[in-house]
C-alpha cells in the first residue's frame, strides 16, 4: 500500500503498539514539510498533552500531535487500529467542514464525501498499526510547495 501525508498518523499506531514515543516524535517532526506544519503539530500536540494531563493526572510530555494521541490512548485497552481510524476520521471531518464553508460543497455532499473516505481511513489505520518506523514517510510535494507559498502570505484565513 502506498500512503502519502497520512503516514504521519502511523506514529499514533506505533506509539500504541509500544514503539518508543520519543523516536516517533522525532520522526513526526521530521515529516512536517514546512515550518507552519511543524509548528501546528507541535502546538496542537502540546495542547492535547496538557489537556490529557489535566484530566487524567498522567504526566504526558509535549510532542507532535499524532504521537500525543497515541501516547494518551496507550494503556486504555483500546484497539490501536480503531484509535487511529477515529483520529483520521476527525482530521478528515475537519477538512470537510472547511470545504463546506469555502467551496461549493453542501452539508449533504460533505457528509457523503466523508462517508466515501471510510474505506481509505480504515486501510490507513490498519497499515499504521503494523508499520515499521523505518517504513513510514510522506511524499506530497505539490501540497508542501503550496504550503510554503501560503505560509508567507500576509493575509490568510487559515494557518498552512
Amino acid at each position: 500500500m502506498v500512503l502519502s501525508a497520512p503516514d504521519r498518523w502511523c506514529a499514533s499506531g506505533l506509539c500504541l503498539a509500544g514503539q518508543d514515543c520519543a523516536v516517533l516524535d522525532a520522526v513526526a517532526r521530521a515529516m512536517a514539510g514546512t515550518k507552519e506544519r511543524l509548528s501546528e503539530t507541535v502546538e496542537q500536540g502540546a495542547a492535547f498533552s496538557r489537556t490529557v494531563s489535566a484530566l487524567t493526572g498522567r504526566d504526558l510530555a509535549p510532542c507532535a500531535l499524532p504521537v500525543a494521541v497515541g501516547e494518551a490512548a496507550a494503556g486504555l485497552d483500546l484497539d490501536a487500529g480503531e484509535v487511529v481510524a477515529i483520529y483520521l476520521h476527525a482530521f478528515a471531518a475537519n477538512l470537510v467542514a472547511c470545504a463546506t464553508r469555502f467551496a461549493p460543497l453542501g452539508q449533504t455532499e460533505g457528509q457523503a464525501l466523508l462517508a466515501g473516505l471510510h474505506p481509505v481511513i480504515h486501510a490507513v489505520a490498519a497499515a499504521a498499526v503494523t508499520a515499521e518506523v523505518e517504513g513510514i514517510g510522506t511524499a506530497a510535494f505539490g501540497a508542501e510547495m503550496a504550503a510554503m507559498r501560503h505560509e508567507e502570505l500576509d493575509v490568510r484565513i487559515f494557518k498552512t
